[in-house]
């Protein structure tokens, strides 16, 4: 396990595992009961959320996506309610604290724009703008005045993810996440029972491999993995027991060529 986040406080770290988790990441909390054993004093990075080597870059995104959301009272407030104490240092730095982001909050320049592709009148295409940055776009591809794709950019005008309604049903099931304007990783629901059962890695912005997940053990039972063009070979656990058994080889029209058993 390797090292991925030092939380505030015992319900900061579960709060950063429960994502984890809904990402069907495999991580743990290390160090949660040792908060509150020297006295009065916060054992500082005592909490620590572990993850496994090889899902630290996804759960890295996901992590710093969530910390950029969080604003300062949020975690101010997380951490009053794990020691579930108050006195009247902490009160004022809140109330600083809370007067300081309504400011930031009424000051900020927000503007917004968009475009009407089909002249109906309404905007199918709307952006967001903080400090002259792009901060959302939002936008409706079947021009049923519902919005279908969203895209959130990050403080410095960096695409960091989307999320999109590929079947126009009025729910959001993928989910892409993205690292310097490059594609990481796409999870989606196909079935809507909120378990994101396919998921798509990316290698410099183009498609890597593809899994589809068993929603029950919650294991890859087939993966596609992608060459610059095209799919070069699969793989598939044909029982469901943890191990793929059965493997494929394609070529450059994407027909298989070879076929074996483990």
């Amino acid at each position: 396990m390797k090292l991925l986040y030092e939380a505030q406080n015992t319900v900061e770290a579960h709060m950063v595992l429960n994502l984890l988790e809904q990402a069907s990441l495999t991580a743990r909390i290390d160090g949660e009961y040792l908060q509150g054993g020297i006295g009065e004093i916060q054992a500082i990075g005592a909490v620590r959320v572990m993850i496994a080597e090889e899902d630290y870059s996804e759960g890295k995104l996901i992590v710093e996506e969530w910390d950029a959301r969080q604003p300062l009272e949020a975690k101010e407030s997380q951490a009053d309610d794990v020691k579930k104490k108050s006195n009247f240092s902490v009160g004022v730095i809140g109330f600083l604290c809370g007067v300081a982001v309504m400011v930031v909050y009424y000051n900020t320049p927000v503007t917004y724009d968009g475009i009407d592709y089909n002249g109906d009148g309404t905007l199918d295409e709307k952006w967001v703008f903080v400090h002259n940055l792009i901060s959302k776009m939002e936008y409706d591809r079947n021009y049923d005045g519902e919005m279908d794709i969203v895209y959130l950019y990050d403080r410095k005008g960096l695409i960091q993810s989307s999320s999109s309604d590929e079947n126009f049903d009025g729910v959001f099931e993928t989910d892409i996440y993205y690292d310097l304007g490059n594609a990481v990783w796409q999870k989606t629901d196909t079935t809507g029972d909120g378990f994101k059962d396919y998921k798509v890695d990316y290698r410099n912005g183009t498609i890597d491999k593809i899994s589809f997940i068993d929603p029950l053990t919650r294991r890859a039972i087939k993966i596609q993995e992608y060459g610059p063009f095209f799919i070069e070979t699969a793989k598939i656990d044909t029982n469901g027991d943890g191990d793929f058994d059965t493997f494929y080889e394609y070529d450059a029209i994407e027909e298989i060529v070879k076929t074996y058993n483990k």
